[in-house]
């Protein structure tokens, strides 16, 4: 399947949030034409992408992968090391009560961003995966600093869908069945609605009801993208001191 053009994703994410043209062009305090030139077609720029994510309930990493675009160094994840810690993170989260997840999240959001020491991983899915849905999950995904690996570890505790990471290796290659349950799995990993998942795809989602815990352990691992291996793991810490 072929990836949307930018005019058909912007006219499902405008009315999925139930925005027009002009509301969307004064949210984003751009002039009128400008979000239009999107709907025509035109390529979006990079500050025009940063500007309409928040508009439209998107994380603006995600946003440019939607628009078939490389994501830009400033968005990606910090530190990969840390990839082999983030599963473990949020699985802790998932044993904790709501109060204490609140804790961990703030937690987590209070530690500083370090600079970064190394280039960001070239493995993003729209280096590595020709154009189309699948090879969008495994972005998104990427982006969350989740390797295919990294993110069947952390499926089966946040859905009970068990599979190997070769799956998602299959999925983001374009070779994965997605069905409406499949990716109702990817967005609750990614923290994304039906409706909001159902818009960026141009795909059926199942409207699955969410777990909290799910939802936190979701948001865990938004955040974790930002931080190093030395900070993720003393997060893993805090959890288990919480349990």
């Amino acid at each position: 399947m072929e990836e949307p053009a930018f005019a058909d994703l912007l006219s499902r994410l405008m009315d999925y949030r139930g925005l027009s043209p002009g509301s969307l062009s004064r949210l984003v305090r751009l002039s009128e034409g400008r979000p239009g030139a999107g709907l025509d077609n035109v390529a979006p720029d990079s500050l025009r992408l940063r500007a309409l994510a928040p508009v439209l309930g998107m994380h603006a990493a995600d946003l440019f992968l939607a628009a078939g675009l490389a994501v830009p160094d400033d968005l990606c994840p910090l530190d990969a090391k840390a990839m082999g810690r983030v599963d473990k993170l949020a699985e802790a989260a998932l044993g904790l009560r709501a109060s204490q997840r609140s804790r961990l999240l703030a937690r987590a959001r209070s530690l500083g961003q370090e600079e970064r020491t190394a280039a960001p991983p070239e493995d993003l899915a729209h280096r590595q995966y020709q154009p189309g849905v699948g090879a969008l999950l495994v972005g998104m995904l990427r982006v969350r600093n989740l390797d295919p690996f990294a993110t069947v570890h952390i499926l089966a505790p946040m859905t009970g869908r068990y599979v190997a990471s070769s799956v998602i290796s299959r999925i983001g290659l374009g070779k994965g069945v997605l069905t409406p349950e499949w990716l109702a799995d990817f967005g609750a990993v990614l923290g994304m609605s039906a409706g909001l998942l159902a818009a960026v795809t141009g795909l059926e989602v199942a409207d699955v009801p969410r777990d909290p815990a799910v939802v936190d352990a979701a948001d865990l691992i938004w955040e974790a993208r930002r931080l190093v291996v030395d900070q993720v793991r003393y997060l893993i810490e805090v959890a288990k001191l919480m349990e």
